[in-house]
């Protein structure tokens, strides 16, 4: 997609909407719409919640919604934590997501307890949950492996051909 004409601007940084160093883009712009819809509707949500809380206290329905809420934010800030976060960069990828995928599946599990997205006392329930999640792992882990394999091979290719270049110029 084509970065957005900036030229009829006196001042790009108008535009930007978080980072001014990012192009804007199509994709950038719906992006950065869907996650900034996606904050404020979780923040009405939260918001009516308390309200309704405080005329009728809390029922079922508004714990669920607060522990599913609750799922989200915590896989957010786990997926920062365990794949951006500096202290981390000296673990390997492998260490990373098992680190990520312990500590997510504790705060899922948590949130399901006290939500009661499943029954207690179905073991079953609770089976298929884990089973549910390992798999969701797996899939998202192999995906994502793809990418990063084809992205470094061809930063890779990048590399040597710049390199080629490079050394080119150097004799000349």
């Amino acid at each position: 997609m084509k970065p957005y004409d900036t030229s009829k601007h006196t001042d790009p940084e108008d535009l930007q909407v978080f980072d001014t160093s990012t192009p804007l883009t199509t994709k950038s712009l719906i992006a950065r719409g869907f996650f900034s819809g996606s904050g404020i509707a979780v923040i009405m949500l939260v918001l009516l919640i308390a309200i309704g809380c405080a005329f009728d206290g809390i029922n079922q329905g508004e714990i669920m919604c607060l522990t599913i809420i609750a799922a989200g934010v915590a896989g957010g800030l786990l997926q920062q934590l365990w794949f951006n976060f500096r202290l981390n960069s000296r673990m390997g990828y492998p260490t990373r997501l098992a680190g990520f995928g312990l500590t997510y599946f504790a705060v899922l599990a948590g949130c399901a307890y006290v939500g009661t997205w499943l029954p207690t006392d179905n073991p079953w329930a609770w089976a298929s949950f884990v089973v549910t999640f390992l798999v969701i792992l797996a899939i998202v882990t192999t995906v994502i492996t793809h990418f990063i394999k084809r992205n470094g091979a061809t930063y890779n290719q990048l590399l040597a051909e710049y390199r080629k270049k490079q050394e080119a110029e150097r004799h000349e």
